[in-house]
């Protein structure tokens, strides 16, 4: 194998290829990327780590790449690992669902080894996340009621997993907004919340009764009602 470089170590350059890891060291599909110091992979990156594919014990780090939106604490909180827990294999079959299933993911890979300096597991999460919003205009014609209104929906608000919808409309007859947020953790803490709130401002007709089967009756007043309905729920896993 060739010689461990010494000295720090350098990023690699574009279009420069990462030469042969050294014996030992765990070789992933893709190459490792240590997010917490740098986008490029290293030999320290590679080399802190025994290839041990059934290693067991307690996990001593949690390391989160690939994701651009995500956040490496809230990738964590849903496949519930800590450190300090215990890992083995089993396990990466339960992780790997809890990732799929949060929906914020279009793909999910799991790696693990045992680090060298103390004999605890660094376990790697790879998660490329999914589109999570959309904007959807609207526009309707009715008797009495002309209008439109736009709605937006956001899957993974600040990269958290909080959940946003909020829709608007203007009408001649029904003019609301409606607006739904939910947080399934609140600053890392097992609490959990939610909040809604509807506001609508609406016309009524009352028409004269009709005098005949087929009939065509004048209206007789109009009234307008302003409504506000607002909720919050706080609940504990």
């Amino acid at each position: 194998p060739p010689p461990k470089p010494t000295g720090p170590a350098q990023p690699l350059q574009n279009n420069q290829q990462l030469p042969p890891a050294p014996a030992g060291a765990i070789s992933p599909s893709v190459p490792f990327t240590d997010a917490r110091s740098s986008d490029k992979p290293t030999y320290e990156a590679l080399d802190t780590l025994s290839s041990d594919p059934d290693a067991t014990g307690v996990i001593g780090e949690i390391r989160v790449s690939k994701n651009t939106k995500t956040d490496d604490d809230t990738v964590a909180y849903i496949a519930m690992v800590e450190v300090g827990d215990e890992w083995n294999r089993e396990m990466v079959e339960q992780v790997k669902i809890r990732l799929v299933t949060s929906g914020l993911f279009k793909d999910v890979d799991i790696f693990w080894g045992r680090r060298k300096s103390d004999g605890k597991i660094v376990v790697h999460l790879m998660v490329e996340d999914k589109h999570s919003w959309i904007i959807a205009p609207a526009f309707y014609n009715q008797p009495t009621n002309t209008g439109g209104g736009v709605g937006f929906g956001e899957n993974n608000l600040f990269g958290s997993g909080q959940k946003l919808l909020v829709y608007a409309q203007y009408a001649t007859g029904d003019t609301f907004f409606i607006g739904a947020w939910q947080l399934p953790q609140i600053s890392g803490s097992r609490f959990h919340a939610q909040f809604d709130t509807y506001l609508a401002s609406q016309r009524n007709y009352e028409y004269a009764a009709p005098k005949k089967y087929l009939d065509n009756p004048i209206q007789l007043r109009e009234s307008k009602m302003i409504y506000l309905n607002a909720g919050a729920r706080v609940g504990v896993d």
